[in-house]
C-alpha cells in the first residue's frame, strides 16, 4: 500500500510537472532542434563532416583546372597535325593533277588510295579536336560545380555552428530567441537554394559527360573503317 500511494503521488507530480511544462512551451515557442525535428529542413550533421567536404570541393576545383590546362595543349596539337594534315592532302592533290594530266593511269589510283586515306586521318583528328572542346566544356563546369558545392557546404557549416551556438544559449526566450531562430531560417533558406544550384550544376556535368561519351564512340566508329580501308 505504501508503494502504491508513492506511485500515485508520483503519478500526481509528473501530471503537474507535464502541466508546467505544457504552459512553458505554449509561452515559448523556442525551437527544439534534433534529427527529426520539424523544424529542421537542412539535416543536422557534424561540422568535421562539412569541413571534410569544402576541401574535398577544392581539391575538385583544382582537379578540373588541371584537367582543362590538359584539355586545351591536346586541342592545340590536334589543330597543329589538322594544319600539317591539309598541307599534305594539298600536295597529294598537286600529284593528282600532275600523274592525270600525264596521263599516267597506275600513279592516279594510287595517288588516290593515299588522298582519300590522308582525308580519313584529317577527319579522325578533327573528331579529336572536337572531343577536346568537349573536354574543356565538361572541366569548366566541373570547375563550376565545384564553386557550387564549396558554397552550399559553407552556409552549411555556418548554419551548423549556429544550432550549436543556439542549443548552448540554452533556446533563449523573447525577442532574442526569436531573433536567433529568424537567423537560423535565414541560413537555411540560403543553404537550401545553394544545394539546389549545386544539383543544377551537378546536371549540367552529366550532360557534358554524355556528350564526351557520344563523341568518343564516334572517334572508335572513325578509326574502325580507318583500320578496316572502307
Amino acid at each position: 500500500m505504501r508503494t502504491r500511494g508513492w506511485a500515485g503521488l508520483g503519478g500526481l507530480t509528473l501530471l503537474m510537472a507535464g502541466a508546467g511544462i505544457g504552459e512553458a512551451r505554449a509561452q515559448n515557442t523556442s525551437l527544439v532542434l534534433g534529427a527529426d525535428s520539424f523544424l529542421v529542413a537542412v539535416p543536422i550533421r557534424d561540422t568535421t563532416d562539412i569541413q571534410r567536404e569544402i576541401g574535398a570541393a577544392a581539391q575538385e576545383k583544382a582537379q578540373a583546372a588541371t584537367d582543362r590546362a590538359r584539355a586545351e595543349s591536346l586541342k592545340q596539337s590536334a589543330i597543329a597535325r589538322i594544319a600539317r594534315k591539309n598541307a599534305e592532302i594539298k600536295a597529294i592533290g598537286d600529284q593528282e593533277k600532275t600523274a592525270k594530266n600525264e596521263k599516267r593511269s597506275a600513279d592516279l589510283v594510287a595517288i588516290r588510295v593515299d588522298k582519300k586515306a590522308a582525308e580519313r586521318e584529317k577527319d579522325l583528328i578533327e573528331r579529336r579536336q572536337s572531343l577536346r572542346e568537349a573536354d574543356i566544356e565538361l572541366a569548366k563546369k566541373q570547375s563550376e560545380l565545384a564553386d557550387a558545392r564549396r558554397q552550399a557546404l559553407e552556409l552549411e557549416l555556418q548554419l551548423a555552428v549556429r544550432r550549436i551556438d543556439y542549443e548552448r544559449a540554452g533556446t533563449p526566450r523573447g525577442p532574442a530567441g526569436a531573433r536567433a531562430e529568424q537567423v537560423l531560417s535565414d541560413i537555411e533558406k540560403r543553404t537550401l537554394e545553394a544545394q539546389q544550384k549545386e544539383v543544377e550544376k551537378s546536371k549540367e556535368v552529366a550532360d557534358r559527360q554524355k556528350t564526351i561519351i557520344q563523341r568518343r564512340l564516334q572517334i572508335l566508329e572513325a578509326q574502325r573503317k580507318l583500320i578496316a580501308g572502307n
